[in-house]
């Protein structure tokens, strides 16, 4: 695999988390929320995040069903990714995303974060949480 930083979304109908790997692809951190606008506006930011990270892979959660169906949102976040895609040159892949947000916000409540505080968070926590698992499974040796 080609060292560098994978930045991951958590992509969401208003908000999309997004994190970002240490070069080494061994850690991955929660780096920022996007407030949601418009397609072309939302792919400008994460074209923007992508070039100043010098990211080198995009990880998209996705958002499939404890049975393994496909949702409404699974479907929004695939026709997302297909447009992320086109619009930036980098590797792109989904990854299973289950349980992730309710994972964040578990451990924001554990932290003892107010409700209120922890909907800004749990979206950039929910994508490291997606990002780390991710690097996780692809380790190499």
């Amino acid at each position: 695999m080609k060292k560098g930083r994978i930045l991951c979304l958590d992509v969401g109908e208003k908000r999309i988390g997004i994190a970002i790997s240490d070069p080494d692809m061994s850690i991955a951190f929660p780096h920022k929320v996007l407030n949601r606008t418009s397609l072309e506006k939302d792919l400008r930011a994460i074209s923007d995040v992508i070039e100043e990270k010098k990211a080198v892979k995009l990880v998209v959660g996705h958002p499939i069903s404890l049975s393994g169906g496909k949702s409404q949102q699974t479907l929004l976040v695939e026709e997302f990714t297909e447009e992320i895609k086109k619009e930036i040159g980098i590797e792109t892949i989904l990854w299973d995303e289950r349980l992730s947000t309710s994972e964040a916000d578990k451990s924001l409540s554990s932290m003892g974060t107010e409700s209120r505080k922890r909907r800004g968070k749990i979206d950039a926590i929910a994508a490291s949480l997606i990002l780390q698992n991710y690097l996780d499974k692809n380790r190499d040796g």
